[in-house]
């Protein structure tokens, strides 16, 4: 997916729009609309094209899916704090393909129970997004809510 500057999403007119999925209204959680330009990402098949995405609300880059949303220990949503009295909000998710997982997996101070834990950032901006957490072969993204935006094509 290719990210644009926020000059150039001003600016839509300058760029050949024909290349891309349609201009989109993203609304972040205090109601105000930001203009998108989203480019078509050629990773995706088909059935990735119509599910409804989840972006890095830092620079637009495709997280996950909507269809990806998991629950663990019974809930979707989890509020957590860290060591230094940080607290986050986080959603569960079995993937996370715009992500890249950073650091030596630790069970020091886990949230979830036998699942050791790594940072997550999104492989664009390298922003931290949440945690990668593993126990054997299960795992999943922890991601925080707040720094996520759901991504509606325009009808």
């Amino acid at each position: 997916m290719t990210n644009f500057s926020s000059t150039t999403r001003q600016h839509t007119g300058l760029i050949d729009t024909s290349r891309f999925i349609d201009v989109v209204r993203l609304r972040e959680a205090d109601d105000t609309d930001i203009a998108h330009i989203v480019d078509i990402d050629e990773d995706l098949d088909d059935t990735d094209r119509d599910e409804e995405k989840i972006i890095c609300k830092s620079c637009g880059n495709l997280i996950t899916f909507k269809g990806c949303i998991i629950e663990i220990n019974g809930k979707h949503e989890h509020t957590h704090y860290n060591p230094e009295g940080v607290i986050y909000n986080i959603g569960c998710f079995s993937s996370a393909r715009g992500c890249t997982t950073t650091g030596q997996p630790t069970l020091e101070y886990t949230w979830f129970a036998g699942y050791a834990w790594s940072l997550s950032l999104c492989a664009n901006c390298h922003i931290h997004l949440g945690w990668h957490f593993q126990s054997g072969e299960k795992s999943f993204f922890g991601l925080i809510m707040n720094k996520l935006i759901e991504w509606y094509q325009k009808k």
